[in-house]
């Protein structure tokens, strides 16, 4: 089984130009054996992650790859460009209404994209939790 958590962290200190596991725990306010102890149990709080360093995109840092690993590469990104093209298309005699509509369509696509992503976030942070209990 690979061991993603150190491939997280990797990429993370590589994004941050941090050298060395103790500046990377200085910069979470955690300590040099949590890093050690994500290692080893290949897991990670990636919700302190996000809190800490919230313009490092999570998706990157989790899949990798040679895309950019700010936000602006994510999801929210693609459908903020999809949803300017889609606008941008409109022809402009159609009324206000219309375009006020599309508009919102927009928004809420948006919102319930934040929304899967932070409870996908919350149930990741819960079941952390429900596992360090579950271990003492």
């Amino acid at each position: 089984m690979l061991n993603e958590s150190k491939n997280i962290i990797k990429r993370l200190k590589e994004s941050q130009r941090i050298k060395t596991d103790s500046e990377l725990a200085n910069k979470l306010d955690i300590t040099s054996s949590t890093i050690s102890a994500w290692k080893s149990r290949n897991s990670i709080d990636i919700i302190l992650i996000a809190e800490k360093f919230p313009n490092v995109s999570i998706d990157w840092l989790i899949k990798g790859g040679v895309e950019n690993q700010n936000k602006s590469t994510d999801a929210f990104s693609d459908l903020k460009s999809e949803l300017k093209e889609i606008m941008e298309s409109c022809p402009s005699n159609k009324p206000a209404t219309e375009l006020n509509q599309l508009k919102l369509m927009g928004m809420v696509l948006v919102v319930a994209e934040v929304s899967a992503k932070m409870a996908d976030l919350i149930q990741d942070r819960v079941d952390s939790e429900i596992i360090k209990l579950w271990n003492k």
